[in-house]
């Protein structure tokens, strides 16, 4: 499980790196939702560290096939519930190996990719000194944030009501440094150029995105103690 990140939030950051532009429909669906329940609709941001039902800034393609920047929870409700999926069932992190035979993520697979830039991310682990439990964060040593493959979804109450936009991040066995230090999943990182094809649903098919989500990743992690 990876239950918190901090991700890269700045428009311009994102604009400039990673050549895309703000899609601005969506951002006005994401200010109507805000402005309906300020308290449960967060400022993105304030907020670059996402925990469960935070919004983050994710990139994706448009119709059109260009790069865009939308703001979604970081909680995936599927466009066929009816109700918030209750929060004893993990909506925000989608296992590799359950992409195919979970509902939440089957019919998302092959077309409704992103991207999100990640800088940390946090987990609970067991401090072998204490025996009790902790929290540690997982730093990139060699990029300042790591391309991490996410699938989303739209739900809308009805056709006056805004559009809820929200991601799952796609999570996978862990990196040895991960695994030292007391978890067992970790986001999969990308590199920039698998980062484009993810998030390209046009011209492949499934067998072509496990082939990118099961590229080894060359990043390494730094791993220090965090607050919760």
């Amino acid at each position: 499980m990876c239950y918190s990140v901090l991700i890269e939030q700045d428009l311009k950051t994102l604009e400039e790196d990673f050549r895309s532009s703000i899609n601005v429909s969506h951002f006005a669906e994401y200010e109507a939702l805000q402005a309906k329940d300020p308290k449960k609709v967060k400022d993105y941001k304030s907020h670059p560290r996402l925990y469960p039902n935070y919004w983050g800034l994710i990139i994706s393609l448009d119709d059109a096939g260009n790069r865009q920047i939308s703001p979604m929870r970081y909680r995936l409700r599927p466009n066929w519930s009816d109700k918030e999926i209750p929060s004893k069932y993990n909506v925000f992190n989608a296992r590799l190996d359950a992409l195919e035979t979970r509902r939440s993520w089957s019919g998302l697979l092959g077309q409704n990719h992103g991207i999100v830039l990640v800088k940390q991310f946090f987990e609970w682990v067991q401090d072998q000194r204490t025996g009790k439990k902790k929290v540690v964060a997982f730093s990139g040593t060699r990029n300042k944030y790591q391309f991490v493959p996410v699938l989303y979804d739209s739900w809308q109450a009805s056709k006056e009501d805004p559009i809820l936009y929200s991601f799952a991040i796609i999570t996978t066995d862990p990196n040895p440094e991960v695994l030292k230090a007391g978890h067992d999943r970790t986001p999969i990182g990308l590199s920039r150029e698998h980062a484009r094809q993810w998030i390209d649903t046009s011209q492949k098919n499934k067998s072509d995105f496990y082939k990118i989500l099961q590229q080894p990743s060359l990043e390494y992690y730094a791993v220090s103690d965090a607050n919760p």
